[in-house]
């Protein structure tokens, strides 16, 4: 009688183990989903912020071109035309 209930009872915990590595397995799985999923938007924002970069520096180059259209002095030679033209003549 002892040896069934001993058997009943090793059964029973076999069944109790087998659901436990189950269930971790499961959190296992769902962990390595989530590790993932992080490291891809890791990975996203990483570009993201590349691409963010590359726009800032595009837009600083804009800009000194700009200044330096605006701030570049006129040539000799479109001072003459000025000055024999009576200021008809505009100079970039």
């Amino acid at each position: 009688m002892d040896q069934l209930y001993e058997l009943r009872r090793a059964r029973a915990e076999i069944g109790e183990l087998k659901d436990y590595i189950a269930r971790d397995n499961a959190i296992d799985e769902r962990e390595r989903t989530l590790s993932e999923e992080r490291l891809k938007l890791a990975e996203e924002k990483i570009s993201l912020a590349n691409q963010t970069a590359a726009l800032q520096r595009e837009k600083a180059e804009t800009y000194e071109l700009l200044y330096r259209s605006v701030t570049r002095k006129t040539g000799f030679g479109c001072k003459i035309a000025r000055v024999v033209t009576l200021g008809i003549v505009r100079c970039r």
